[in-house]
Protein backbone atom coordinates (compact mmCIF):
# COMPACT_ATOMS: atom_id res chain seq x y z
CA UNK A 1 0.00 0.00 0.00
CA UNK A 2 2.97 2.44 -0.34
CA UNK A 3 1.24 4.15 -3.22
CA UNK A 4 -1.69 5.43 -1.06
CA UNK A 5 -2.56 8.81 -1.48
CA UNK A 6 -6.22 9.12 -0.46
CA UNK A 7 -8.12 7.60 2.29
CA UNK A 8 -11.81 7.03 2.34
CA UNK A 9 -13.65 5.75 5.32
CA UNK A 10 -17.64 4.94 5.43
CA UNK A 11 -19.45 6.45 8.34
CA UNK A 12 -22.39 3.88 10.06
CA UNK A 13 -19.94 0.76 11.06
CA UNK A 14 -16.46 2.40 11.02
CA UNK A 15 -17.00 5.79 12.88
CA UNK A 16 -19.70 4.88 14.84
CA UNK A 17 -22.21 1.63 15.75
CA UNK A 18 -24.74 1.60 12.84
CA UNK A 19 -27.58 3.72 13.30
CA UNK A 20 -31.29 1.58 13.47
CA UNK A 21 -34.32 3.81 11.15
CA UNK A 22 -36.29 1.17 12.92
CA UNK A 23 -35.17 1.23 16.32
CA UNK A 24 -38.43 2.78 17.81
CA UNK A 25 -39.33 0.24 20.34
CA UNK A 26 -43.14 1.69 19.82
CA UNK A 27 -43.04 0.99 16.47
CA UNK A 28 -41.37 -2.51 16.94
CA UNK A 29 -43.95 -3.41 19.67
CA UNK A 30 -46.40 -1.94 16.80
CA UNK A 31 -45.49 -3.82 14.00
CA UNK A 32 -44.58 -7.11 16.45
CA UNK A 33 -41.16 -7.68 14.53
CA UNK A 34 -37.68 -6.78 14.67
CA UNK A 35 -35.75 -4.20 13.00
CA UNK A 36 -33.74 -6.42 10.36
CA UNK A 37 -37.50 -8.01 9.29
CA UNK A 38 -38.59 -4.82 9.17
CA UNK A 39 -35.60 -3.60 6.74
CA UNK A 40 -36.76 -6.97 4.87
CA UNK A 41 -39.83 -6.21 4.39
CA UNK A 42 -39.60 -2.89 3.20
CA UNK A 43 -35.97 -3.49 1.53
CA UNK A 44 -36.55 -1.36 -1.66
CA UNK A 45 -38.59 1.82 -0.12
CA UNK A 46 -35.71 1.52 2.49
CA UNK A 47 -33.06 0.93 -0.04
CA UNK A 48 -34.44 4.23 -1.60
CA UNK A 49 -34.62 6.13 1.55
CA UNK A 50 -30.50 5.87 1.23
CA UNK A 51 -30.68 7.21 -2.13
CA UNK A 52 -32.11 10.33 -1.53
CA UNK A 53 -35.51 9.38 -3.21
CA UNK A 54 -37.42 10.05 -0.07
CA UNK A 55 -37.24 12.52 2.95
CA UNK A 56 -37.93 11.34 6.12
CA UNK A 57 -41.80 12.45 6.02
CA UNK A 58 -42.52 10.29 2.74
CA UNK A 59 -40.50 7.26 3.73
CA UNK A 60 -42.10 6.95 7.45
CA UNK A 61 -45.61 7.44 5.26
CA UNK A 62 -44.98 4.53 2.85
CA UNK A 63 -43.75 2.37 5.77
CA UNK A 64 -46.90 2.96 7.64
CA UNK A 65 -49.08 2.43 4.94
CA UNK A 66 -47.36 -0.65 4.62
CA UNK A 67 -48.09 -1.91 7.60
CA UNK A 68 -51.79 -0.12 7.41
CA UNK A 69 -50.86 2.19 10.31
CA UNK A 70 -51.89 5.05 7.87
CA UNK A 71 -54.63 6.17 10.46
CA UNK A 72 -52.74 4.96 13.82
CA UNK A 73 -51.26 8.07 15.07
CA UNK A 74 -50.32 7.35 18.61
CA UNK A 75 -46.40 7.51 16.74
CA UNK A 76 -45.37 10.24 15.08
CA UNK A 77 -42.59 10.58 12.14
CA UNK A 78 -41.02 13.43 14.71
CA UNK A 79 -40.60 10.47 17.53
CA UNK A 80 -39.15 7.49 14.97
CA UNK A 81 -37.08 10.34 13.83
CA UNK A 82 -35.74 11.20 17.19
CA UNK A 83 -35.52 7.52 18.27
CA UNK A 84 -33.46 6.88 14.81
CA UNK A 85 -30.97 9.48 15.82
CA UNK A 86 -30.10 8.29 19.13
CA UNK A 87 -29.32 5.12 18.02
CA UNK A 88 -25.76 4.90 17.08
CA UNK A 89 -22.97 5.19 19.70
CA UNK A 90 -20.29 7.53 18.55
CA UNK A 91 -16.55 6.04 18.34
CA UNK A 92 -14.26 9.44 19.26
CA UNK A 93 -10.81 7.24 18.89
CA UNK A 94 -11.61 7.17 15.16
CA UNK A 95 -12.09 10.49 14.46
CA UNK A 96 -8.80 11.35 16.22
CA UNK A 97 -7.54 9.07 14.06
CA UNK A 98 -8.66 10.56 10.83
CA UNK A 99 -7.43 14.11 12.10
CA UNK A 100 -4.11 12.44 12.86
CA UNK A 101 -3.92 11.62 8.96
CA UNK A 102 -4.27 15.66 7.91
CA UNK A 103 -0.97 16.57 5.66
CA UNK A 104 -0.08 12.93 5.37
CA UNK A 105 -2.68 11.69 2.76
CA UNK A 106 -5.99 13.14 1.38
CA UNK A 107 -9.13 11.66 3.46
CA UNK A 108 -12.61 11.41 2.58
CA UNK A 109 -16.27 10.21 4.07
CA UNK A 110 -18.50 7.98 1.59
CA UNK A 111 -20.98 6.73 3.44
CA UNK A 112 -24.94 5.07 2.06
CA UNK A 113 -26.82 7.75 4.05
CA UNK A 114 -30.35 9.19 4.16
CA UNK A 115 -30.57 13.31 4.39
CA UNK A 116 -32.22 13.17 7.61
CA UNK A 117 -28.85 11.48 9.52
CA UNK A 118 -26.67 12.93 6.72
CA UNK A 119 -27.52 16.71 8.10
CA UNK A 120 -27.47 15.66 11.99
CA UNK A 121 -23.90 13.80 11.81
CA UNK A 122 -22.51 17.00 9.65
CA UNK A 123 -23.46 19.43 12.33
CA UNK A 124 -23.01 17.17 15.32
CA UNK A 125 -19.53 16.30 14.42
CA UNK A 126 -18.48 19.38 12.40
CA UNK A 127 -17.47 17.02 9.64
CA UNK A 128 -16.33 19.88 7.73
CA UNK A 129 -13.56 20.38 9.66
CA UNK A 130 -12.31 16.67 9.41
CA UNK A 131 -12.92 15.65 6.20
CA UNK A 132 -11.75 17.09 2.97
CA UNK A 133 -14.37 15.54 1.09
CA UNK A 134 -17.92 14.61 1.83
CA UNK A 135 -19.99 12.24 -0.12
CA UNK A 136 -23.16 10.59 1.10
CA UNK A 137 -25.43 7.91 -1.19
CA UNK A 138 -28.59 10.35 -0.24
CA UNK A 139 -26.75 13.57 -2.21
CA UNK A 140 -28.47 15.41 -5.13
CA UNK A 141 -26.88 14.21 -8.19
CA UNK A 142 -25.80 10.85 -6.71
CA UNK A 143 -28.79 8.94 -6.02
CA UNK A 144 -26.57 5.56 -5.34
CA UNK A 145 -25.50 3.41 -2.58
CA UNK A 146 -22.50 1.24 -2.66
CA UNK A 147 -23.97 -2.09 -3.78
CA UNK A 148 -25.72 -0.52 -6.70
CA UNK A 149 -21.71 -0.80 -8.75
CA UNK A 150 -18.74 0.78 -8.63
CA UNK A 151 -19.70 4.54 -10.35
CA UNK A 152 -20.32 6.18 -6.98
CA UNK A 153 -16.82 5.06 -6.05
CA UNK A 154 -15.59 6.46 -9.31
CA UNK A 155 -17.68 9.66 -8.53
CA UNK A 156 -15.94 10.02 -5.01
CA UNK A 157 -12.58 9.29 -6.35
CA UNK A 158 -12.74 12.12 -9.02
CA UNK A 159 -14.15 14.34 -6.04
CA UNK A 160 -11.08 13.91 -4.30
CA UNK A 161 -8.42 14.46 -7.25
CA UNK A 162 -7.63 10.60 -8.17
CA UNK A 163 -6.98 9.50 -11.48
CA UNK A 164 -6.20 5.89 -10.05
CA UNK A 165 -8.42 3.83 -8.01
CA UNK A 166 -4.52 2.07 -7.12
CA UNK A 167 -4.03 5.77 -5.13
CA UNK A 168 -7.00 4.97 -2.88
CA UNK A 169 -7.81 3.21 0.29
CA UNK A 170 -11.28 2.39 1.56
CA UNK A 171 -12.43 1.54 4.88
CA UNK A 172 -15.85 -0.11 5.50
CA UNK A 173 -17.61 -3.03 7.84
CA UNK A 174 -19.34 -4.34 4.98
CA UNK A 175 -17.66 -7.15 3.23
CA UNK A 176 -20.54 -6.85 0.50
CA UNK A 177 -18.97 -2.74 -0.25
CA UNK A 178 -15.30 -3.67 -0.01
CA UNK A 179 -15.92 -6.36 -2.56
CA UNK A 180 -17.53 -3.16 -5.17
CA UNK A 181 -14.80 -1.25 -3.65
CA UNK A 182 -12.21 -3.94 -4.89
CA UNK A 183 -13.25 -4.86 -7.76
CA UNK A 184 -13.12 -0.99 -9.04
CA UNK A 185 -9.96 -1.35 -8.14
CA UNK A 186 -9.08 0.35 -4.30
CA UNK A 187 -7.40 -0.35 -2.12
CA UNK A 188 -9.37 -2.20 1.00
CA UNK A 189 -10.16 -2.28 4.40
CA UNK A 190 -12.48 -4.13 6.25
CA UNK A 191 -13.26 -2.79 9.46
CA UNK A 192 -14.11 -5.37 12.18
CA UNK A 193 -13.59 -2.74 15.31
CA UNK A 194 -11.69 0.30 16.46
CA UNK A 195 -9.46 -2.19 18.45
CA UNK A 196 -8.16 -4.08 15.79
CA UNK A 197 -8.32 -1.23 13.25
CA UNK A 198 -6.09 0.83 15.23
CA UNK A 199 -3.47 -1.56 15.57
CA UNK A 200 -3.99 -2.99 11.84
CA UNK A 201 -3.24 0.17 10.56
CA UNK A 202 -0.10 0.79 12.46
CA UNK A 203 2.10 -0.92 10.11
CA UNK A 204 1.50 0.89 6.79
CA UNK A 205 -0.58 4.57 7.69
Amino acid sequence: MNNIKTIIFDWGGVMCSEGEPFSSLALQKKVGKKPDEMVLDVLDIYNDFYRGVYNDKEFWNLVKKHYRLEEDDSISNSELNQAYLKSYFFWPEMLDFVKSLKGKYKVGLLSDMNKIMRDHIQKKHTLSEVFQEQMYSCDKNINLIKNDGPKIFELMMKKMGEDSPQSCLFIDNSQNKINVAKKFGMHTLLFKDVDSFLEDTKDYL
